[in-house]
This record gives C-alpha cells, sequence and structure tokens, in this order.
C-alpha cells in the first residue's frame, strides 16, 4: 500500500531515505522516473542509498504505474518518489485511491518561481499539483517528517 508521495527533483538522498524511513516505516521504495529509468548509473546509486531492509525499484512513470497495481505490494508498505508534479499526478491516476502527497524539493530554474522553501515551480507543475487537489488528494509541504506541515492550499492562494 502506497504511504505516501513524495515529490523531489533529487529523488532519493540521505533526507528522503532515512527520515522518511523513520517517519513512515515503509518497507520499498519505488523512484518513478523516466530519466533515472534509462540510467544505469543513477539506478545503482539509488540502490545503493536505500537502507538494506528496504527493497527499491527505479522504473519509468508507466512502468511504475503498471507496477504499483500489483495485489502483493497491498500488505506491503511502499514509498513513491517522483521528480515532479506531473509524475505525480500519473501515478495516482493510475493507482487509484487517493494517495497523500509530499512536495518536497525542486530546483530554481528557468520559468520557476519559489513556491515555499526549496520548492519552485513553473505554471505546469502548479497545473498538475491543483489537479491532484481537485481529484480530492491532500498535498502537504515539507522537506523532512519533523518539519512544521504547511498546507498546499495556503501556499497556493499566495503564490498567484
Amino acid at each position: 500500500m502506497i504511504q505516501l508521495i513524495r515529490i523531489d527533483d533529487r529523488l532519493v538522498h540521505g533526507q528522503v531515505v532515512y527520515s522518511w524511513k523513520a517517519s513512515l516505516g515503509y518497507q520499498a521504495i519505488v523512484v518513478a522516473d523516466d530519466a533515472a529509468a534509462k540510467d544505469e548509473i543513477r539506478k545503482k546509486v539509488i540502490k545503493m542509498a536505500t537502507p538494506r531492509d528496504t527493497r527499491s525499484i527505479t522504473l519509468s512513470v508507466e512502468d511504475a504505474c503498471k507496477f504499483l497495481q500489483n495485489p502483493k505490494l497491498n500488505d506491503i508498505k511502499v514509498f513513491v518518489v517522483v521528480g515532479s508534479p506531473k509524475a505525480a499526478y500519473e501515478i495516482a491516476q493510475c493507482v487509484g485511491g487517493k494517495p497523500p502527497v509530499n512536495l518536497g524539493g525542486m530546483m530554481a530554474g528557468e520559468g520557476r518561481r519559489e513556491f515555499a522553501k526549496a520548492v519552485y515551480l513553473n505554471d505546469e507543475d502548479v497545473s498538475y499539483l491543483d489537479k491532484l487537489v481537485e481529484g480530492g488528494i491532500s498535498i502537504e509541504t515539507r522537506q523532512t517528517p519533523s518539519e512544521r506541515i504547511q498546507s498546499f492550499d495556503s501556499l497556493r492562494n499566495a503564490y498567484k
């Protein structure tokens, strides 16, 4: 069962692996990212960064959608990490239910504006997040589980 979908363009790193593991108690990480799925070195780094007692797999978003529909995962606590709001939307659409979404880190870049601490979004990103909310999915913004949760709605209203 999906515990959380985290949007973080760095994908898997110490903050994700250890602080969220302690908070969620997940047993598996599914990284759903088209570029990472094609990069053998990046896949190996993700595997190496994963705690020994945790399974991990890096797949394209399309393949992750298929994988996450496997009924065998219903008995496993799964943490899904994606690199963009679009990927989070696609995963949420294909798995059904309403898995919560955590908006973690997204780097600054051309066409992006600050949405929250360490989160920079463009109009397309915001559009996909709005679609998630319209579909009844809750979105929180925080880097680590120990931080105070920032409401997506209040941040969204200030972002306009």
